[in-house]
């Protein structure tokens, strides 16, 4: 056998050497790398910035694992070392989770309390702005109770002067309801002296009793009319007639009739109520005839 044909099988067995160490990496095992991939997780999700010191603790794990590896390759121990880093990177990827579930339910919770604070205290406003309104709505309606109680009894204590200022004055003088408005004759014996316009003293005292009962008749208009008998000519009564109608307005203006309700005119001989052809009839007929007009309608 030559030297060629003894070295060939040393050459075969050198390839076969150099090819099983080409192929001879070993693999990491499952449990290594699933225990890489979950601390990769933790690593770069919330768990890192939320539970740094347990990753920490994690990669310490993982790294045991990896020292295990790179020494005794996938060996048992390597296998459960790994297990272990798995665990306690899933372990802390649940704690983070745990912790942002907490801090989000205790975000709604803060914020559940927020707005229901801020609804009681506006519903609480409410109630208070409306209790306010009902409790003023009410001193209101006291108030205007209040007042139509006491304009009504202003009106009845009105009403009852104004009867018995109609009551006296029915003792001195002639009242009667007509058409035109209540109308107070007062006979011009009483008030004046023939043919004259000035008042007498006793005639005043009867225009008092006079002006009370009209102050009473508030709001209406007053007309105070001269009459004489035909005794004269025309126009000398018609004017003796105004002048004394005339004085009788200017008296009770005095008494405290408002100016702008009250009125005079003559009417002369041109009204009597009485025949003229004798002294009787004559004297009726010389008169001043006071209208308390009706009220005006108000639209």
């Amino acid at each position: 056998m030559s030297a060629r044909q003894l070295l060939r099988p040393s050459r075969v067995f050198a390839g076969l050497l150099v090819f099983t160490m080409g192929c001879g990496a070993i693999l990491p095992p499952k449990e290594l790398v699933d225990a890489r991939t979950a601390y990769k997780r933790v690593q770069t999700g919330k768990a890192n910035e939320l539970l740094p010191a347990e990753v920490y603790e994690a990669k310490q794990a993982l790294d045991k694992a990896e020292s295990k590896f790179n020494d005794d390759g996938d060996a048992p121990e390597t296998k459960d070392l790994a297990y272990v880093a798995q665990r306690k990177a899933q372990l802390v990827e649940s704690h983070a989770e745990l912790n942002m579930a907490s801090a989000a339910k205790t975000a709604a919770e803060n914020d559940l309390r927020a707005f229901t604070g801020k609804t009681l205290e506006s519903t609480q406003a409410d109630l208070k702005k409306t209790r306010d309104q009902l409790a003023a709505e009410r001193q209101k309606l006291e108030q205007e109770k209040g007042n139509v109680e006491r304009e009504r009894q202003a009106r009845l204590e009105a009403e009852k002067r104004a009867r018995q200022a109609l009551d006296d004055l029915a003792k001195i003088a002639a009242i009667k309801e007509e058409q035109r408005g209540m109308v107070i004759t007062l006979s011009g014996a009483v008030l004046f002296t023939s043919g004259k316009w000035e008042l007498l003293p006793a005639a005043q005292i009867k225009l008092n009793e006079v002006a009370e009962a009209l102050k009473a008749q508030s709001g209406r208009d007053i007309v105070v009319e001269g009459h004489t008998d035909s005794q004269g000519t025309p126009a000398s009564n018609l004017e003796l007639s105004k002048k004394r109608a005339d004085s009788v307005r200017e008296y009770l203006v005095g008494r405290g009739i408002e100016t702008g309700r009250i009125r005079s005119e003559g009417l002369g001989q041109t009204r009597p109520i009485a025949d003229n052809s004798n002294p009787e009839g004559r004297a009726n007929n010389r008169r001043v005839e006071i209208v308390v007009q009706p009220l005006k309608e108000t639209r």
